[in-house]
């Protein structure tokens, strides 16, 4: 399937009694016809099939393939054969194999927040493999770079990193949406054009509808957003983490019901039910209690902003400043301010075996302050300085012209 794809992918001439003649159409069927072979692996390795399987029993599976399709392309010389077909897997999977780390590096940088970074090593394994995890991922980049740039009361949602592909199986009043910039704006419409790109890819693939349904929130786009959610439940798909889409489709609806004012209260119940439970995420205590503030309801706002204080070491920098705002951060924020270096009291690189102007100031700093227990040198001066020197450094101590070991 994936090998006729590919022809229909490439506009490859079907019909070879019109096409074919001696010499070079022949040489440039038999190209296509390698083509479609290496990409029609991809296609299926990207639909999930394991094509690695396929060289197990090289020979044994192209010669029953052709048997059960009563193909004989062995024979023909616009066709590889079979140990050619087997090559152009193992040299595609090799290739695969040799970029996967692009991925891997891709989904580091971009967890520790270094998009800019992640974002060139997921364009480098589209290359090789332009599966729905990668174009999720790069859609997850652009996300974030256009959140960087929104207002800091906006929402803080929760968007999909995938941290896996298939290529490794082978080897309210107010909103809270936050102004925005066109910066901004231009960022998170990328995102989204990147996530519709994945979402075609695979209608399947639940990240992708949690993370068009955030970015579509964020551009205002709220009719869009739900139906994006809608959809999952619509296909009965699997949720990964029914929580976090609980929480996107209780705060979409909020957003929905601006002008009708029990929708969002239904919402705002539905937020504090999810807020009650041990489990809750930050963003999760966070959204309810900015939603609770805007609708009046402090004192409800208050307990979870507690909750959230207590955790505060692990919250975002932006997200750390508001809640300090609202709340008493009782545990100690780390100092932006450099420290102070520590004074050394002689030069470094001197050669302090040499220099006993140097080596007496050392002395003397290590009487006085003593910040580091040196292991101390039991040298008796001989009357070879030399003899005394090489004690100093080997930390020998030298009686009546012999030593020993201190």
């Amino acid at each position: 399937m994936g090998h006729e794809l590919a022809h229909l992918a490439n506009g490859d001439v079907r019909n070879k009694k019109r096409f074919v003649k001696k010499g070079r159409n022949e040489r440039k069927l038999r190209k296509q016809e390698e083509k479609a072979d290496d990409d029609g692996f991809i296609y299926a390795a990207i639909a999930g099939y394991p094509v690695n399987e396929l060289l197990t029993a090289q020979q044994d599976f192209w010669v029953d393939w052709a048997k059960k399709t009563a193909a004989k392309i062995n024979e023909s010389s616009t066709h590889p054969t079979f140990k050619q077909r087997a090559k152009i897997l193992r040299d595609r999977l090799q290739k695969i194999s040799n970029k996967l780390a692009f991925f891997q590096f891709g989904v580091r940088l971009s967890h520790f927040n270094r998009c800019d970074d992640g974002l060139y090593f997921f364009k480098r394994f589209e290359k090789t493999f332009p599966a729905r995890e990668v174009l999720n991922n790069k859609g997850y980049c652009y996300l974030q770079k256009g959140i960087a740039t929104l207002d800091s009361d906006a929402y803080w949602l929760n968007s999909v990193l995938d941290v896996t592909t298939r290529a490794e199986k082978l080897t309210a009043p107010r909103a809270l949406r936050g102004k925005i910039s066109q910066n901004a704006k231009k960022w998170l419409k990328k995102a989204r054009k990147i996530f519709e790109q994945a979402q075609k890819a695979d209608a399947f693939y639940v990240p992708t509808y949690m993370n068009l349904a955030t970015t579509r929130l964020y551009l205002g786009e709220i009719g869009k957003a739900h139906a994006a959610l809608k959809a999952v439940k619509r296909r009965k798909l699997k949720v990964p983490d029914k929580l976090a889409f609980q929480e996107l489709k209780a705060i979409i609806q909020y957003e929905k019901g601006r002008k009708k004012r029990h929708l969002q209260n239904r919402a705002i119940t539905q937020l504090e039910k999810l807020a009650r439970r041990k489990d809750a995420p930050p963003t999760v205590l966070y959204n309810t209690a900015q939603l609770l503030e805007i609708n009046k309801r402090r004192v409800a706002a208050g307990k979870i902003w507690q909750r959230l204080a207590k955790q505060m070491m692990s919250l975002p920098p932006s997200i750390r400043r508001i809640v300090c705002q609202k709340q008493t951060c009782s545990q100690k924020q780390p100092s932006s301010r450099t420290q102070r270096t520590l004074r050394l009291p002689v030069k470094v690189g001197a050669y302090i075996a040499n220099d006993m102007a140097t080596r007496k100031t050392l002395q003397q700093w290590e009487k006085k302050k003593k910040p580091l227990e040196l292991k101390k040198r039991n040298c008796k001066r001989t009357n070879s300085s030399e003899s005394h020197r090489r004690c100093f450094r080997t930390g020998w101590t030298c009686r009546n012209g012999g030593a020993q070991k201190t």
